[in-house]
């Protein structure tokens, strides 16, 4: 099942993220792991640790998939925020239905429901698409992290309810190694950093293939793929 983290701190996501490992320990994130945002700005205000890793948009991710998955600030980036709230509206619906029995006692307050809207919530509509392609990227992990208690309110609620997911709660004055034993990053191999530069260059995403390379310790690959990029960017600027 996914993971939800239910902190809103991001201190406590690097400490799962790590594992059993001490706090003064980088990340390291596998070459078949990768955290997707947003948006562009999005990734330009990861934090420094998690730029390490494999960073995509959900656009970029579109057609890409990875062993484990990070969605990060998915609902805190959203432009829309009490428009969530009609899954709240459909949650309830679900209860008085057939899907009784797979319902549980989340101990997450509930958000006020907002009943939906054709012509006011036309914009609820492209955030399920776009959160559809970022949850369906991992074929293993998937862990969802979100800033944003409001904006993520209804969504979380939906999914434990529905008994869809694990949730994560972090308690720094609590004994907190099963859930370390959960944790995300994975080190990997030059061998498996070199192949994921490869499909990246078959995908024609050559930055993140100049990053792979970099990893597998292949410098000269990594350059060729870092001036594929900047053509591909020339390129794209004289269509505009």
């Amino acid at each position: 099942k996914p993971v939800l983290m239910l902190s809103c701190s991001y201190s406590d996501l690097a400490l799962l993220l790590r594992g059993n490992r001490r706090e003064a320990c980088a990340i390291d994130f596998g070459a078949r792991q990768a955290i997707i945002v947003r948006s562009e700005q999005a990734r330009d205000m990861l934090p420094d640790e998690l730029k390490v890793g494999i960073t995509l948009t959900v656009n970029e991710a579109k057609g890409l998939e990875f062993d484990d998955v990070l969605l990060y600030n998915f609902f805190a980036d959203s432009e829309i925020t009490k428009e969530w709230n009609v899954v709240t509206s459909y949650t309830e619906q679900c209860v008085t239905k057939e899907f009784d029995s797979s319902f549980v006692n989340t101990g997450v307050e509930k958000p006020r429901p907002l009943t939906f809207d054709m012509e006011q919530h036309k914009m609820l509509n492209s955030e399920l698409k776009l959160l559809y392609t970022a949850v369906t990227r991992a074929r293993s992990k998937l862990w969802i992290f979100d800033s944003s208690k409001e904006k993520r309110a209804a969504m979380f609620h939906y999914f434990m309810s529905r008994n869809l997911v694990e949730h994560l709660c972090y308690d720094s004055d609590k004994d907190n190694t099963p859930i370390k034993k959960l944790f995300f990053a994975k080190r990997s191999s030059l061998k498996h950093w070199k192949k994921q530069g490869d499909y990246f260059k078959e995908k024609g995403l050559w930055k993140l293939a100049s990053s792979c390379y970099d990893k597998a310790e292949m410098p000269v690959l990594s350059s060729d793929a870092m001036g594929h990029h900047h053509v591909q960017l020339a390129k794209k600027e004289d269509k505009q």
